[in-house]
C-alpha cells in the first residue's frame, strides 16, 4: 500500500477541505505523514485573517498566537508562500482594537511581508507590514484585490512600474479643510498609469484631525495628465465622501466631478455607487442620480449611498418624501430598456408622519411591510439582487418580535418578482444614546433557490416551483452576538398565470445556511437540522472567520 503518497494531491485537498471548520484536525493532518501534511498546511495559512474581535479569558485578544504566526511566516518563505488572503483590516479608527500588525517588532512584520510572494488579495489598516507591500505593490505579481484603510497615500503609495490590480479600494483619512477631490484626481492618476488591468475602483473618505503636508510619493504622479481616451476599462466605480464640510458649493462640486468620471468611463462602467446627500430627499437630488444613470448604457448595479454633506443650498430645494423620491427614482429606472440587476440603498431615513412608528419611537414593521412591499414591486422586473437598509437613526426597538411583519415577506416578494434571485432588508436600529452597532440589529435575507426536497438532490419543478430560504438575524443593541435562524417556504405559481421564474437562481442560502444561538453553528443548509446543543467554533487558529461580522453588505461607513 502506497498510503497518502500514492494519493494524487487534488484528492488528498479534498480530504483536507472537509476538515476545513476544524482546526485541531487540521494541526493533527499537519503531524500524520508528509503528503498529507502539506495540504493541510495549505488550506491552515490559505486564508490569514487577524480581523477578530474574539476575546480571551481575560478579555483581551490573544495577540501571541498571531505573532507566533506572524513569526512562522516571517522565518520561513515556503510558509509565506502558501498565503493567498492576508487580512487585518478593521474600524483603523478604533484604538482599543489591535492585532499583532501593532507590534513593535518592526522587523518582524518587514520580513513576514516579504515572504507573502503569492498574495492575491489583501484587506491593510496602517502597519509596518501593509507599508512594505503598499510601497512594493509591483513586485507582488499575483495580488490583484487590494483594500486600504486608514492610510493616506501621502504616506505610502507604490512607483510608477505595472500592478496586476484588478480591484482597489481605499479609503483614507482626510484632514476637515482639505480638498477630498484632489486626492480622487491624484488616485485616477495613479491607477490609469500602473494599472492596466483594473476593472474595480473604489474611493472613500473618513475625517480626521491629522493631516499630512507633504505629497510623498504622490509627487511623481503629479505631471500626469490623464489622456483622452481611458487606459483602463473600469466595471465599478464607487465615491465616499468624507462629512467634514457643509459649505453650499461643496456638495455641487462633488456632484460634478462624479459625473465627469462616470462620463469618462461611461463605455465600460456596469456599477457605480453615487454619494447622494445626506440631508433631505430633493428632486434636485433626484436629477441628479438620474443624470448619472443616463450616463451609463450598460448600467447594470447601482448603490445609492448617503454621505454627502447637503449644505444650506439643499434647504430652499424641492424636498421629496424618501418613499416618493424612491418611487420616482424606480420609476425612471423601470422604463423600457433597462437592465438593472442589482440595486441598493443606504441609509432610508423616514419621517414621523410616514405613519410607520408607534408613537414611542419604536418602528412599526406590521405598518411598514405594506409601503416596503408595494415599493418593492414597482422596482424593474430586470433586477436580480435587492438590498434596503432602513436606517433608524434616534429610534430604538423592544423586541425581536417587532420585526416579525418583515420576516415573512420573501413568497410574496418573489412571486411578483419573477427574475429576483436575493433580497436583503436591513434594520439599523439605535437605541435611547442614538448610536448604531457594527451589524444591523435586525435584518432577514431572502434567497431563491431551485426546487428540492432535500438540498442535496437534483433540481425539480423546473420554472413553475421555487425554494425561498429565509434566514433572519437578530442581535441585541450594539452587541456582536446574534440569534441566526433559517427556514424554508416552497413557492408555486398557479398554472394559469403568464410565464414562471426566470433567470438564474441564488447560488446558496444565506451564509451557506449558516444558524446560531442557544450554543449553536450550523453551516451544512440541511433544512432538517437538529436542535441540539454543539461545540463553540474553534477560535484556536487565526483563520476562523465570523460569517456575520464579516458579510460585506453590512459594512457601514465612517
Amino acid at each position: 500500500m502506497g498510503g497518502f503518497k500514492a494519493l494524487p494531491k487534488e484528492i488528498l485537498r479534498d480530504i483536507v477541505l472537509h476538515l476545513t471548520s476544524n482546526t485541531k484536525d487540521l494541526v493533527a493532518c499537519t503531524l500524520a505523514s508528509r503528503d498529507l501534511g502539506e495540504a493541510a498546511k495549505s488550506t491552515l495559512y490559505y486564508d490569514v485573517d487577524l480581523n477578530l474581535e474574539r476575546c480571551d479569558e481575560e478579555g483581551e485578544i490573544d495577540i501571541e498566537r498571531q505573532k507566533i504566526l506572524l513569526g512562522a511566516i516571517a522565518e520561513n518563505r515556503n510558509l509565506g508562500s502558501l498565503v493567498r488572503n492576508f487580512t487585518n483590516c478593521r474600524s483603523w479608527h478604533g484604538d482599543d482594537l489591535k492585532d499583532a500588525t501593532c507590534s513593535s517588532d518592526t522587523e518582524l512584520l518587514i520580513l513576514a511581508a516579504r515572504n507573502l510572494t503569492r498574495l492575491r488579495k489583501a484587506s491593510f489598516t496602517m502597519n509596518p507590514l501593509a507599508a512594505v507591500i503598499i510601497d512594493s505593490l509591483p513586485s507582488y505579481s499575483h495580488l490583484s484585490e487590494l483594500k486600504i484603510e486608514g492610510i493616506s497615500p501621502k504616506q505610502y503609495l507604490w512607483n510608477r512600474n505595472p500592478t496586476s490590480l484588478t480591484t482597489l479600494k481605499w479609503r483614507m483619512p482626510c484632514g476637515w479643510s482639505e480638498n477630498q477631490l484632489s486626492y480622487v484626481d491624484s488616485l485616477l492618476q495613479v491607477v490609469e498609469s500602473t494599472c492596466p488591468g483594473l476593472t474595480s475602483l473604489d474611493i472613500a473618505f473618513s475625517t480626521s484631525n491629522s493631516r499630512q503636508s507633504e505629497l510623498g510619493r504622490l509627487q511623481e504622479y503629479s505631471d500626469i495628465t490623464l489622456p483622452a481616451v481611458p487606459t483602463i476599462k473600469l466595471r465599478h466605480f464607487g465615491l465616499e465622501v468624507g462629512r467634514g464640510s457643509s459649505s453650499e458649493e461643496e456638495p455641487r462640486k462633488t456632484e460634478n466631478r462624479f459625473l465627469a468620471i462616470v462620463e469618462r468611463y461611461r463605455h465600460s462602467l456596469k456599477s457605480v455607487n453615487i454619494p447622494i446627500s445626506l440631508g433631505p430627499w430633493t428632486r434636485e437630488g433626484l436629477e441628479y442620480i438620474l443624470k448619472a444613470c443616463k450616463l451609463l448604457p450598460h448600467l447594470s448595479a447601482l448603490r445609492l449611498n448617503p454621505t454627502l454633506p447637503y449644505g444650506e443650498l439643499a434647504q430652499s430645494h424641492a424636498h421629496m418624501t424618501p418613499y416618493d423620491f424612491l418611487q420616482a427614482l424606480t420609476t425612471n429606472l423601470a422604463s423600457p430598456g433597462a437592465s438593472i440587476e442589482r440595486f441598493s440603498v443606504d441609509n432610508i431615513e423616514h419621517h414621523d408622519d410616514d405613519g410607520i412608528f408607534y408613537n414611542d419611537g419604536r418602528p412599526d414593521f406590521r405598518n411598514y411591510r405594506p409601503m416596503t412591499l408595494d415599493f418593492i414591486r414597482e422596482l424593474p422586473q430586470s433586477l436580480e439582487e435587492i438590498y434596503l437598509e432602513v436606517n433608524g437613526e434616534g429610534l430604538w426597538c423592544d423586541d425581536d418580535e417587532d420585526f416579525d411583519p418583515f420576516c415573512n415577506l420573501g413568497p410574496e416578494i418573489f412571486k411578483s418578482m419573477r427574475r429576483l434571485h436575493t433580497c436583503d432588508l436591513h434594520a439599523w436600529i439605535s437605541n435611547m444614546d442614538g448610536g448604531l452597532g457594527q451589524i444591523p440589529e435586525k435584518s432577514v435575507h431572502y434567497r431563491r433557490l431551485a426546487h428540492k426536497r432535500k438540498l442535496d438532490e437534483t433540481e425539480i419543478g423546473g420554472n413553475m416551483k421555487k425554494d425561498v430560504w429565509t434566514s433572519r438575524m437578530d442581535c441585541v443593541y450594539q452587541e456582536n452576538w446574534v440569534n441566526v435562524s433559517k427556514s424554508c417556504d416552497v413557492l408555486e405559481l398557479d398554472v394559469d398565470e403568464k410565464g414562471g421564474f426566470v433567470g438564474r437562481d441564488a447560488g446558496k442560502v444565506w451564509l451557506g445556511g449558516f444558524t446560531f444561538g442557544r450554543g449553536t453553528e450550523d453551516t451544512d443548509g440541511d433544512e432538517d437540522d437538529e436542535e441540539d446543543d454543539e461545540e463553540e467554533p474553534d477560535y484556536s487558529w487565526p483563520g476562523y472567520r465570523d460569517l456575520v461580522q464579516t458579510y460585506p453588505m453590512y459594512k457601514r461607513s465612517h
